[in-house]
């Protein structure tokens, strides 16, 4: 959790402890003290409410990642990822946890890779792109732009080849 939800919920719990002895007391009354009561249970609950509502969308941004980590050519998984991040504040949220980013990022990267030894170029392309917002410095989106270019340039049929089968035996290859 981070620090402001940490204050909010500790400045609730001091509140309600608060509450409580003046309840005990006597000098709560009823309206206000309800809303003060409120205020309360807001202030303590929200920093799990806002965990709660992005947790779905961090669960499957892992499990799809894992899939496509798995079977890089399962585009079934590569394209719900990629609607995924295309949600509205996902990735902002993906850039709180550097290990999902990261994973989304291989996972992009590994489904490029797929669509580059199927000759889908424009494919491949799109998803280097959304690798590249996600973790602009990452070694494997780099790599995979790397052999991408000597796909698509004047290269020769050997050299397109090869670069082809640097990219299959660093992601698509069983057991990696």
């Amino acid at each position: 959790m981070q620090t402001p939800q940490l204050l909010l919920m500790g400045a609730g719990i001091v509140l309600f402890i608060t509450l409580i002895v003046l309840l005990i007391r006597g000098k709560l009354e009823g309206k206000t003290g309800f809303l003060l009561f409120l205020v309360v249970i807001i202030m303590i609950g929200y920093p799990t409410i806002q965990k709660l509502t992005v947790s779905d969308d961090e669960v499957s941004i892992e499990t799809y990642s894992n899939e496509i980590t798995k079977n890089p050519e399962d585009s079934v998984a590569a394209s719900k990822l990629n609607a995924l991040l295309d949600k509205s504040g996902v990735v902002t949220t993906l850039r709180k946890d550097t290990a999902k980013l990261a994973l989304a990022a291989r996972a992009l990267s590994i489904a490029a890779s797929a669509r580059v030894m199927k000759d889908d170029i424009p494919g491949a392309r799109a998803y280097l792109a959304k690798a590249n917002v996600l973790a602009p410095n990452s070694a494997d989106v780099r790599f995979v732009q790397q052999h991408l270019a000597t796909v698509q340039s004047n290269a020769t049929p050997e050299q397109k080849m090869a670069a082809k089968n640097i990219l299959q035996q660093r992601f698509i290859t069983p057991g990696r």
